[in-house]
């Protein structure tokens, strides 16, 4: 059954209200609570949500044919009037993706001026990792544009625990004192470093606040309960066991990785290493070819005060210190063993990722 049956207003009759531009937006950001949130503040803008049927379209940009695939997909569902009176909300999760072949991206461009009357199109393109725009988006922002659609941004939230404060009360969750603190930091909404992405952020706090509402149905929740029930997405322990590799202290850093694996997949653990390995290649070259303290946080593209940018840099510059270039790349390439191996044809159970770990760090982390 489709959402909103029982309410078909006169066939003919546009599900999208008459006034404003076309019934299209793009929405940028690096909140993915966020930009899926304000794709469906648009729609309900310029349509009745009960009349609209979602259909989503997920991007992918290899192999080719499965690009043209879904950017096909979303052109037949928007230029697809109804005969029934509801209309497509479209929804194109990573339409950047869909970009990358000339056939899939023709599509794609062409399905922002063929928008049915009676649907809603929704473009969304989420920032990478580091918080960058996507490759690509000028051209959607310029086709939205073009047709008099709408592009807007999603932020998300620069005091977490402020953000889940104010979210729980809609939600129905009440929080006692510090629990809102103590979530935000369970999910690292406190570290500000490139090692946490944090795009998901508020997602994962809308998830957590829902349990933790479940669990006190009625009643506050607690710290405690906060502590209970909340796993920490990236404990103290990486932060410091990867400052015991770039310093080359490898007892200390083999204790941290035991503890972090605890929590935190082996894969995982060997994606941080390798970045924070790669920090230190390029601090070492700048740093020996005589850039700043800004060139270098620049080149980093590090974000943050004048102070805590200045800490950073001093650190891995510290830590650069202690690797030659032929062992920091002799490290990267070990570590890129240990990666394939984890993610070979063979089930690699816990314990042989953890001993694989130690192993590199005894052969490449020592210094001698």
């Amino acid at each position: 059954m489709l959402r909103g049956e029982g309410r078909r207003r006169p066939t003919g009759a546009p599900a999208v209200s008459s006034g404003g531009g076309a019934p299209v937006v793009l929405v940028t950001g690096d909140d993915a609570l966020g930009v899926e949130r304000a794709a469906r503040k648009f729609a309900g803008e310029v349509a009745d949500p009960a009349l609209l049927r979602t259909v989503r379209v997920l991007g992918v940009s290899r192999p080719a044919a499965l690009a043209e695939e879904r950017a096909a997909a979303a052109l037949e569902a928007v230029a697809t009037g109804s005969l029934f009176g509801d209309g497509a909300f479209v929804v194109v999760a990573d339409a950047p993706s869909l970009l990358g072949t000339e056939v899939s991206k023709q599509v794609l461009l062409e399905a922002v001026g063929l928008v049915a009357e009676g649907n809603v199109l929704a473009l969304l393109a989420l920032a990478d990792e580091s918080g960058r725009p996507r490759a690509g988006l000028a051209e959607l922002r310029a086709a939205v544009e073009a047709a008099g659609g709408s592009v807007r941004t999603a932020s998300l939230p620069a005091d977490l625990a402020r953000w889940i404060g104010e979210t729980a009360p809609e939600m129905g969750v009440r929080l006692g004192r510090g629990a809102a603190g103590e979530l935000a930091r369970r999910l690292g909404g406190q570290e500000r470093t490139r090692d946490v992405d944090r795009r998901g952020m508020a997602a994962e706090a809308v998830a957590e606040l829902t349990k933790l509402g479940l669990y006190r149905e009625g009643g506050e929740v607690s710290v405690d309960d906060v502590r209970a029930l909340v796993m920490e997405r990236l404990p103290a322990s990486v932060f410091d066991m990867l400052d015991a590799i770039g310093a080359r202290r490898p007892q200390p850093a083999i204790r941290l990785m035991e503890r972090a694996t605890a929590t935190v997949p082996g894969p995982v653990l060997v994606v941080r290493i390798h970045r924070r390995l790669r920090e230190l290649v390029i601090v070492g070259d700048l740093t020996a070819s005589g850039a700043t303290q800004v060139e270098i946080a620049k080149a980093l593209e590090w974000k943050g005060t004048p102070s805590t940018l200045d800490w950073r840099v001093d650190r891995h510059r510290q830590q650069a210190a202690a690797w030659s270039p032929g062992e920091l790349v002799a490290a990267l390439d070990g570590l890129l063993d240990v990666d394939a191996a984890m993610k070979g044809e063979g089930q690699t159970s816990e314990r042989a990722q953890r001993l694989a770990l130690v192993l590199w760090i005894v052969e490449r982390v020592s210094s001698r």
